[in-house]
C-alpha cells in the first residue's frame, strides 16, 4: 500500500515540476457562492470592477490601456477577479511617456496585454490575504509579495505599495497600487537594456466563450484510473475513490490541450493536482465536514465510478437538453435555468432581479439560437439571504418553438438517485473565472437527497428537506459561476428520459474553492404546489 501510494505522490510531483511550483493557496471563497455547478457570490457591492475604477477618477490611463487592449470584458466578467489598480500618478511616474505611446499602437496590442494581465488574479484576494503568501500567480506570471512594506513586486522589480485596499466589487475587489508592475530591466546582449517578458504568450489570456478544439476521448483515462484506484486502496471506499480521483487528474493533465498548460490554466491545474494527490496520500488530514469523508457521497462515486454505461466524468459540450437555457439582464448573460412549460422557465432566486430580464435558447450564447425576453419574473416569496427557497419563476414573452419542456421528477424517483447530472453555462474553473457561454454537462455523486439530518444541516449548510446536496465532479473542470438557477436532472434506473430534481443553488458551506468542491439544489417536488400556483397566475394574467 505504501509503495503504491508513493508512486502517485510521485506522479503527482512529476506533474508539479513539468507546470511548474505554485503555493497552494486559494483566495477568499464564500459558502454564499457558487457551487459543483456554479451560483455567483452574493456581495453588497453594486459595480463591477470596469466601473468602480472608471467612475473612480484617479485610473484614466488605465482604462484607456484596457480599452485598448480589447480586454474592458474581463473586468466586466462575473469574475471573480482581483485587480492590482495602478493609479495615473503611478504609470506618469513608472512608465516613460513615449513607452506608453507605443504601447498604445495596435501593432503593440500583445506587448500592453502582457503587461495588464500582471495586474490580474482570478478570485478575491482580500490585502490580508495576499500578505500571507509569498507570492501570488498572476494571468501572466509570479508576482512577489512584501509584507513588511505592503508592496507587490516582479521578481527582482520594483515594489508597487497598496496604497488603497479592498474595494469589493460585484465581480470581485480592487487594490490602487502606486506602480505599474514592471521587471527589473536587464543587460542583452550587446550591452543594450531591455525589460524582462512576462513569462506567457497572448494566446494563454482568457478569451471569450467558443468551441474548444476536440479532445481525445477520456473512457482509456477513466480505465486505468479506476484499475489503479482498485490496486491501492486494499478494499478502503474512501481510499478508493480519492485515489481514482487524483490518477484520474493527472492523466488528464498529461493529456491536456496546450491552451490549458499555460499561464493561469497550468496554474490551477497544478494546484489541483498537488491538492488531489495529497488528498490520497493523507486522507486523514482532510477536515472532518469534507465530503470525502461523507459515506454516503464515497458510496455513490464509488458506484457512479464503476456505472460505465452512464457516466460523464467531465463537463462536456452537449447538444443535449435544449430545455436547459442561458439567462441574462440585458447586457451580459450571467445564469442557467430550465423550460419546465412552453413559456415557463425556472431559475435561482438570486439570479433575481439582476440576471433575469431575458433568456437565450441554443448551445452557445455566442452561436445560433434565440433570445426571448421576460415579461413576468416571481421570485419564491419564502426567499431569504441564507438561500432557502432560492428560485425564481420567469414569464416568457412568448413560447419556446421545438422545445419539449422538462417535467419535474416525481419524489420517488430522487430519493433513488445515487447521481445527478447537472448542465449549464457557467464557467469551467475551480476559481470561476474562465468558460462561460456553453452548455456542458457533467454527472456528480449525491451526498444528500433531501438534506434531512442534522448530520447534513451541520456539515454542507443546507436546509432541511428542502434540498439535494451533491459532490465534486471526478475531473476538477466542473461547471461553476453561472450555472446558478441550473438542472440537475434525474432519472429512473434502466429508462432514457431524465427528469428535473433542483436548481442549482450554492455552494456547500465546507468548500474551500469557489468551484468544485461540491453544491446544493433546491429540490423541486417540494415546491410542486408553489410552481403550478404560480404558473397558473401567468397564464391567467394580471
Amino acid at each position: 500500500m505504501h509503495k503504491a501510494l508513493t508512486l502517485l505522490g510521485m506522479m503527482g510531483l512529476s506533474l508539479w515540476l513539468c507546470a511548474g511550483a505554485v503555493g497552494a493557496a486559494t483566495p477568499e471563497s464564500s459558502s454564499q457562492g457558487r457551487t459543483s455547478t456554479g451560483a455567483c457570490n452574493a456581495c453588497d457591492a453594486e459595480k463591477d470592477i470596469l466601473d468602480t475604477v472608471t467612475e473612480h477618477g484617479s485610473f484614466g490611463i488605465l482604462i484607456d490601456l484596457v480599452n485598448r487592449a480589447d480586454m474592458a470584458w474581463v473586468l466586466k466578467t462575473d469574475g471573480p477577479l482581483t485587480l492590482l489598480a495602478p493609479t495615473d500618478d503611478a504609470f506618469l511616474g513608472t512608465v516613460p511617456e513615449h513607452t506608453l505611446e507605443e504601447l498604445k499602437k495596435p501593432e503593440n496590442r500583445d506587448k500592453l496585454r502582457r503587461l495588464l494581465a500582471n495586474h490580474v488574479l482570478s478570485g478575491t484576494w482580500p490585502a490580508g490575504r495576499i500578505f500571507m503568501m509569498r507570492s501570488l500567480t498572476t494571468w501572466s506570471g509570479q508576482v512577489e509579495t512584501h509584507p513588511d512594506r505592503n508592496a507587490l513586486s516582479l521578481p527582482g522589480g520594483p515594489g508597487a505599495v497598496v496604497v488603497t485596499k479592498d474595494v469589493r466589487c460585484t465581480n470581485g475587489i480592487v487594490h490602487a497600487i502606486d506602480r505599474v508592475l514592471l521587471a527589473r530591466p536587464r543587460v542583452a546582449a550587446g550591452g543594450g537594456r531591455r525589460a524582462l517578458a512576462p513569462p506567457v504568450s497572448p494566446g494563454c489570456l482568457p478569451t471569450p466563450a467558443r468551441h474548444a478544439p476536440p479532445r481525445e476521448d477520456l473512457s482509456e483515462y477513466v480505465e486505468r484510473a479506476n484499475a489503479f484506484a482498485a490496486a491501492v486502496s486494499g478494499g478502503d471506499d474512501q481510499q478508493y475513490v480519492l485515489s481514482f480521483l487524483s490518477a484520474l487528474n493527472v492523466a488528464d493533465a498529461r493529456g491536456a490541450r496546450p491552451a490549458e498548460t499555460c499561464g493561469l490554466a497550468r496554474a490551477a491545474r497544478t494546484l489541483s493536482i498537488a491538492r488531489w494527490t495529497d488528498n490520497a496520500m493523507r486522507p486523514e488530514a482532510l477536515p472532518p465536514n469534507s465530503i470525502f469523508t461523507d459515506p454516503v457521497y464515497i458510496a455513490n462515486a464509488k458506484r457512479l465510478i464503476r456505472e460505465r454505461r452512464v457516466r460523464i466524468v467531465d463537463g462536456v459540450e452537449t447538444d443535449l437538453f435544449p430545455d436547459c437555457v442561458a439567462v441574462g439582464s440585458s447586457s451580459r448573460w450571467c445564469c442557467t435555468g430550465t423550460l419546465i412549460a412552453p413559456r415557463v422557465v425556472i431559475t435561482a432566486g438570486h439570479c433575481h432581479p439582476g440576471c433575469t430580464s431575458r433568456v437565450f435558447v441554443g448551445p452557445n450564447v455566442q452561436g445560433d439560437g434565440e433570445t426571448i425576453g421576460v415579461a413576468t419574473a416571481v421570485r419564491h416569496l419564502g426567499y431569504t439571504s441564507s438561500f432557502e427557497n432560492d428560485l425564481t419563476l420567469l414569464y416568457l414573452e412568448r413560447e419556446v418553438a421545438g422545445v419539449t419542456p422538462r417535467r419535474i421528477a416525481p419524489g420517488g424517483m430522487i430519493d433513488d438517485a445515487y447521481f445527478v447530472r447537472l448542465a449549464g453555462y457557467g464557467t469551467t474553473d475551480t476559481s470561476g473565472s474562465i468558460g462561460y457561454g456553453i452548455r456542458r454537462m457533467v454527472d456528480v455523486p449525491v451526498a444528500s437527497r433531501a438534506c434531512a439530518s442534522d448530520e447534513a444541516v451541520n456539515r454542507y449548510g443546507c436546509h432541511r428537506d428542502l434540498e439535494i446536496v451533491a459532490g465534486a465532479p471526478f475531473l476538477d473542470k466542473d461547471s461553476c459561476r453561472g450555472d446558478s438557477g441550473g438542472p440537475a436532472y434525474v432519472r429512473a434506473e434502466g429508462e432514457e428520459e431524465w427528469f428535473l430534481a433542483g436548481a442549482t443553488s450554492r455552494a456547500t458551506e465546507e468548500a474551500i474553492r469557489v468551484c468544485g468542491d461540491g453544491g446544493i439544489y433546491a429540490r423541486l417536488d417540494r415546491y410542486a404546489d408553489w410552481i403550478e400556483r404560480t404558473i397558473s397566475d401567468f397564464q391567467s394574467g394580471p
